[in-house]
Order: structure tokens, then C-alpha cells, then sequence
């Protein structure tokens, strides 16, 4: 199960959220995924990847209403094999971690990993404090701007390593990448990435196509979330995006969320998004809008 928080998105009542989430649903442009999938890959077959590609019927808007009364929701709650993640951009953990903990709280479900984008914590930087999560442990790579810098909580269930190789921070980019001991299956890798809106966008296409690569010959299962700050809706008529999907592609790894996490009046854009590179695992994944 993969969600990511729709950031401006706001509701008084749970029947009014969820009526707001509904019509999010509908009005809203939606990112198409086709693939050839299924033929490539030798155990997988193509029912596989109809089954298990994001689609209409695993993606969704969710109110707190409509996340508690799902029923797919439900079973992923009570399945103890259940790896879940919750992609958020923060916009500062010192300032907004009370709101953090109010949803998390609303929400009320396990997540295995929570990944933060827009931490604005910043390299050499007194450790922040009162951002404990119970249960949870939390890692951070910082900024060495004003802006940016990501994180994770991390469930205390989950045993991992920091991948210092793949982990990085530049004037273009922050990224931190895991390897979560997944004990009774493979381990997994999981990467949040937060690219800057004005930095130099060849330097993280370079750093990602290397990273992918290097993730390919691991040969395992991998999520990688974050901000990346390229509106996947504007895939046809952007080179840049275009070119981010068709790495992140060519590998089998494709987006969970399919509709805009950033909505204003003026506005609505797929910036945010969470990858994942199996057809192999059922998925359902939408955006929480509160």
C-alpha cells in the first residue's frame, strides 16, 4: 500500500471530506500508464500486470472517512506482510510536526515507512527536537540550502542499513536511500528524493540514471518517493519530464500516484509521486486529502 498526502487539499467534516475527495477524483486530470510489461519478464504474465498495475480501481482520493472504510485498506491493516509508505512534503518537520502527528493519528494505520520531503533541515544544523515518533525511528540527509532535505520514520518492527553509495546531497538535490531487512522475504531498497524547482536539472537526471542502473543489477524489489518538482501531466509536451519517466521506465518502475498532489485555485500538478518497481505485488495506492 503506497500513499501520498495531497498537501493543499482540506476538509471541515469527514462526510464533507469525503465528498471532496470523490469529486477530486472525477474533475481532476489523471496520468495514463501503458506498458509493455508482461512479456519481458519470464514468471510474470500479462493477467499479472492487468491485475497489478495502478489503475482506477487501486488508486484513489481519500478522505480519513473513505481511508477507515476501505475495505482493501482494511485487509492491508490486518495482513501482517504488509509493507506500506506515506510520501508527505513537510515544508518544514520543525514547524509543521504537530500537524504530521494529527494525521498520522487520524489516519490511524501502521505504516511501515513515512517519507518526508522539504524537512528544511540543513547541513551543520543543531539536531531538531520534540520530532520523536513513537514507534519510529528517524534518519535525515539535510540541505545545504534553505529549502529542501528529506527524511524517513522508519518502523522500530524493521531492521535497515543507510545505503551511503546511493545517498546524497547537492546544491540540486537530496537523497536518502535505505535497505529495509525485510526478515521472511528480500530485503528491499527504499530511496527519498526531494530535487530542488531551480537546480540543475541534467545533474539529477545523471545521478538518478546511475542510481537506477545500479539498482537493477541488485536485482531487488525498490521504492523511491519523493518531490521531484516534474509535473508528470506535462509528460507529452515536457522533454525533461518525458525523459525522468522513460528512466524510471525502462526499469519497471512505474507511478503509484496518478493524480495531482498539488491543487490550488490556479492550479493542478503531479510533482510528488511514489515509484515502485514490481507488477508482481498488489498495490493500492491514492492520495490523502484532509
Amino acid at each position: 500500500m503506497v500513499c501520498s498526502k495531497c498537501s493543499d487539499c482540506d476538509g471541515n467534516s469527514s462526510s464533507q471530506a469525503s465528498a471532496e475527495a470523490t469529486d477530486l477524483s472525477q474533475s481532476l486530470p489523471r496520468l495514463s500508464i501503458s506498458s509493455p510489461i508482461g512479456s519481458n519478464i519470464p514468471h510474470l504474465t500479462v493477467l499479472d500486470a492487468d491485475l497489478n498495475m495502478p489503475t482506477d480501481e487501486n488508486f484513489s482520493y481519500y478522505s480519513t472517512h473513505d481511508f477507515h472504510n476501505n475495505n482493501d485498506i482494511a485487509q492491508c491493516f490486518q495482513n501482517g506482510q504488509t509493507f506500506s509508505v506515506i510520501n508527505c512534503n513537510i515544508r518544514s518537520l520543525s514547524a509543521n510536526f504537530d500537524s504530521l502527528v494529527s494525521m498520522l493519528s487520524d489516519l490511524y494505520f501502521p505504516f511501515s515507512l513515512i517519507g518526508l520531503t522539504e524537512t528544511k533541515i540543513k547541513v551543520d544544523q543543531s539536531p531538531i527536537t520534540n520530532t520523536d515518533l513513537p514507534g519510529y525511528s528517524f534518519i535525515s540527509q539535510p540541505s545545504y540550502l534553505n529549502a529542501g532535505g528529506v527524511g524517513f520514520y522508519i518502523s522500530n518492527n524493521l531492521d535497515f542499513n543507510i545505503l551511503s553509495d546511493f545517498t546524497k546531497s547537492t546544491d540540486d538535490f537530496e537523497a536518502l536511500w535505505i535497505e529495509v531487512q525485510n526478515i521472511g522475504h528480500p530485503n528491499l531498497l527504499c530511496g527519498i528524493v526531494y530535487r530542488h524547482p531551480n537546480g540543475n536539472l541534467n545533474n539529477f537526471t545523471e545521478y538518478l540514471s546511475a542510481t537506477i542502473d545500479k539498482i537493477n543489477c541488485s536485482s531487488k524489489f525498490c521504492t523511491v518517493m519523493g518531490d521531484f518538482n516534474l509535473d508528470l501531466l506535462q509528460v507529452n509536451s515536457h522533454k525533461e519530464t518525458d525523459d525522468f519517466l522513460n528512466i524510471l521506465g525502462s526499469s519497471f518502475f512505474l507511478p503509484q500516484i496518478l493524480q495531482p498532489t498539488r491543487i490550488t485555485y490556479h492550479s493542478a500538478t503531479l510533482i510528488d509521486n511514489i515509484f515502485f518497481n514490481s507488477l508482481e505485488h498488489f498495490t493500492i495506492s491514492g492520495n490523502i486529502a484532509l
